[in-house]
């Protein structure tokens, strides 16, 4: 039996010329320049108390919500992924995070993928993978405001678009049962699309 890397946390400065502009690019999460805004710390807290998460699989020595994590310098998308492995990933590259997802589910090396994503129904990416492969999609109510990098100054508003919760699983493949979801009710988390 191979031994897997060791996820762990550490640094992530970026090292070249190139490295620091893709880091710069303005994120296709919110428009300032910073793809590493964190999940609300409420938001991650009900989902960890439901699926008891093993990895980080996109993370910053800032934003990590894990104890072990795979850092941009470890690069995610190309690390084995064990476990139930959390994922906020950079939207500006979610085509790739979601692949990998499906991929390491599938695959068996992972036991759930849960990634926090924009809701864009209309991409190729969402019916490519989270439409065949997922098994479940939770559909957030409200907006979330994600918390902003430290390096961020500004005003920190709350997202321009919808997020879904999208499980991969490696005991249900897709397609993905929908569902809405109000994460802050503490009596009925899961809301029944078709209750009329």
């Amino acid at each position: 039996m191979t031994a897997r890397p060791t996820a762990r946390r550490r640094s992530r400065q970026p090292s070249t010329a190139r490295d620091r502009l893709r880091y710069t690019k303005t994120s296709a999460r919110d428009g300032t320049g910073f793809d590493t805004w964190r999940t609300p710390g409420w938001l991650f807290g009900r989902l960890h108390e439901e699926f008891r998460f093993d990895l980080d699989a996109a993370a910053d020595e800032d934003n990590a919500l894990c104890a072990n994590c795979w850092t941009e310098d470890d690069n995610g998308l190309r690390q084995p992924w064990h476990g139930n492995t959390w994922c906020n990933p950079p939207y500006s590259h979610l085509g790739a995070w979601l692949r990998k997802a499906a991929q390491e589910t599938r695959e068996g090396r992972c036991t759930t993928a849960v990634l926090l994503v924009p809701a864009r129904t209309d991409t190729v990416a969402w019916h490519q993978w989270v439409m065949r492969h997922a098994a479940e999609v939770r559909l957030l109510r409200g907006r979330v405001a994600f918390d902003p990098p430290p390096e961020y100054t500004g005003h920190s508003p709350g997202s321009t678009f919808p997020s879904a919760v999208v499980v991969f699983s490696r005991w249900r493949p897709g397609p993905p049962v929908f569902r809405g979801w109000d994460p802050r009710s503490e009596s009925n988390a899961t809301l029944d699309l078709d209750a009329r």
